[in-house]
């Protein structure tokens, strides 16, 4: 059988093999395959070098306008304004929630699954602010990992949205998978060319009040896509109010009519609530200015 090695590879057991071969560092004939595939005469295998390891530093950042809302020796709930990422990135490095985590918990940076989130169980998009998780202890990250998974988490947003939403209350249970642009997601319908894996994502939502030409909504989301709440309520109609990535052309005409301030999308986690270790714990986050500033400029209109 005839090999070909374009990098010195020792693979020491199969599930090594296996991880090598799912990853596509083992192709066949130039295509990757499957670890049950089976080998003929005359295939060719390429063995294709491992990616250096990234970078997994995290310059301390202890500066970062992040409030701690409570702690205790388990975890501790942070409330994150708007324009903070949750962990860095090739564009950003040093100003994201977990350089400032690292300064300021002296053992987090051992806590977790990736050395570039630690304590992260879970995130909310760099512009939308409002309150999180984070776990202190191993112990901690592999318990609320587990309640996030069975959606034993409830999460509630604040979002303001364009135009009014009928029926006022209900739920979108719409499926989301990458759409063709990198950075976006897509509902999925029959029509709609996607990318990558469907996933099954489901929104409660209620109207709380209506102001001129928006809707006030609070948002439950039941599994933890990426981009959730903001989809969803692109996908029917109703995008949220400063979004730039889900919007149409009228709602972005109307964006940038907006007040000076309102920068962003009206996004904002305003309450978690959940069980650890027997004990309930319930915390909220108030709205911030550029909230309120909307909420009041619609109000007297």
């Amino acid at each position: 059988m005839k090999q070909a090695f374009m990098a010195k590879q020792h693979l020491e057991s199969r599930s090594e093999c296996t991880d090598a071969i799912n990853n596509g560092l083992i192709l066949v004939n130039n295509a990757t395959v499957k670890p049950s595939f089976v080998l003929k005469t005359g295939d060719i295998i390429t063995f294709i070098e491992r990616p250096q390891e990234k970078n997994t530093s995290i310059p301390p950042n202890p500066d970062l306008p992040l409030k701690i809302l409570y702690q205790n020796k388990w975890f501790a709930i942070l409330n994150k304004p708007a324009g903070i990422a949750m962990h860095p990135t090739t564009l950003n490095d040093t100003e994201t929630v977990a350089n400032w985590l690292v300064a300021h918990f002296s053992d987090i940076l051992t806590v977790g699954e990736d050395t570039l989130r630690p304590g992260i169980v879970h995130r909310l998009d760099k512009d939308t602010s409002g309150v999180c998780v984070v776990a202190k202890t191993q112990e901690t990250f592999m318990a609320l990992k587990e309640l996030f998974k069975q959606h034993s988490i409830q999460k509630t947003y604040v979002a303001i949205v364009h135009g009014h939403i009928i029926p006022k209350e209900g739920t979108i249970d719409t499926a989301i998978a990458r759409s063709l642009t990198l950075r976006k997601q897509a509902v999925v319908d029959t029509d709609l060319m996607v990318r990558g894996k469907i996933r099954n994502a489901i929104t409660h939502y209620t109207v709380t009040q209506s102001l001129g030409d928006f809707d006030i909504v609070e948002a439950q989301p039941k599994t933890g896509r990426m981009h959730q709440i903001r989809v969803h309520f692109f996908s029917i109609g109703h995008p949220i109010v400063g979004d730039k990535l889900y919007s149409t052309k009228l709602t972005r005409k109307a964006d940038r009519a907006l007040p000076q301030g309102v920068t962003r999308h009206l996004l904002h986690a305003k309450r978690l609530k959940f069980n650890l270790f027997g004990e309930d714990y319930d915390f909220s986050s108030p709205l911030p200015a550029d909230f309120t500033q909307f909420l009041d400029m619609i109000n007297i209109k």
